[in-house]
């Protein structure tokens, strides 16, 4: 797949990939789109719009109401086009179902918000370098073992769009009572530089931290794996990720989050 030789046989047919969420005491958010064949012509990254799916119908119901989502531009999200309301707001311990109907592709899943995870401290400490620094997360887990939490991050004052912190999916089955989480900083495609784990001082950053379902577990944890091995020749990445959509591709996934901001200048040590 990854040769010189430019005659790569096109397989398989589109699919419908959904990616939405939707919070404790939040609004859903969905992103959908289509896969992207392989094929040897290639795509550019200009063409690869015409996989973002504008006019589709997605729907969440809790079990007593449906609403239908509206469609909308915002360029501070990738893919630039998202699916929300503000006439529905997530609730913990609630079930709900979305539903994505474009032409004849139908595709649903399920989700339930867990309980918000308590967070016992924030701590911002200078890494190897002196303009940079490390964050991690200790928080306590209580009462149910069966659980799962993940972490995301939103850099900036004006960023919407919550990007998973790598590694930063926690299966509860692996630790008892309280525990320390190392917050790493995206790898986002748009930073020229090479990769670092590390924040710099001069960020703002938001964390979202959020107990998830099982399913949302497998998905994250897959993305992990996937993001780690694909830059190992020796051990590739080529199972699809585990998600929950039933007639598609990705996850749907309810979040107990609790939030924190962070201007990290302010924790910088004094000379």
């Amino acid at each position: 797949m990854s040769s010189c030789n430019k005659d790569i046989p096109e397989f398989g047919e589109e699919q419908l990939v959904v990616e939405g969420y939707i919070d404790h005491n939040g609004f859903p958010v969905v992103m959908v789109t289509t896969t992207v064949l392989v094929n040897s012509s290639g795509e550019s990254l200009d063409s690869l719009s015409r996989h973002l799916l504008r006019w589709a119908r997605v729907a969440v119901s809790d079990g007593e109401k449906e609403v239908v989502l509206t469609g909308m531009a915002d360029k501070k999200y990738v893919p630039p086009y998202i699916y929300t309301t503000s006439r529905l707001k997530g609730a913990s311990g609630k079930t709900y179902t979305l539903t994505v109907d474009y032409g004849d592709c139908h595709a649903t899943a399920v989700t339930t918000i867990p309980q918000c995870p308590k967070v016992d401290s924030v701590r911002v400490s200078p890494a190897v370098q002196d303009s940079l620094c490390s964050v991690v997360l200790s928080f306590s887990q209580e009462g149910n073992k069966r659980a799962y939490y993940k972490a995301f991050v939103r850099r900036g004052r004006y960023d919407k769009q919550w990007l998973p912190s790598p590694l930063a999916t926690v299966n509860g089955e692996l630790i008892d009572g309280a525990s320390h989480l190392v917050i790493n900083r995206p790898d986002l495609i748009t930073d020229t530089n090479h990769y670092s784990p590390y924040f710099s001082y001069s960020d703002t950053i938001s964390i979202k931290f959020a107990q998830i379902d099982e399913r949302a577990y497998r998905f994250w944890s897959d993305f992990d794996n996937h993001v780690n091995f694909s830059h190992n020749m020796l051990f590739p990445s080529f199972n699809n990720l585990r998600g929950n959509i039933d007639g598609g591709m990705g996850c749907w996934y309810g979040c107990g989050a609790v939030y924190g901001s962070f201007i990290l200048a302010n924790y910088r040590p004094r000379q």
